[in-house]
């Protein structure tokens, strides 16, 4: 579905940290590897700047 439509698909750096799949975000090419094929790794900056030009965010889990 990602390819025929294109869509990105981010994992958060901080949740691969968070989840203990990994120590440090030095090296996101060495972390690819610990995620599903089609996901890529990133930063929160690219989440804040995907929020920012989007007409609408939806947020899945966390604390209410």
């Amino acid at each position: 579905l990602a390819a025929q439509k294109t869509i990105d698909l981010v994992v958060c750096v901080s949740a691969v940290q968070r989840r203990g799949w990994a120590h440090n975000e030095s090296d996101n090419d060495s972390l690819q590897g610990l995620v599903a094929k089609g996901f890529r790794i990133s930063g929160l900056g690219q989440w804040v700047d995907a929020a920012i030009k989007a007409d609408r965010t939806l947020t899945f889990g966390g604390d209410s």
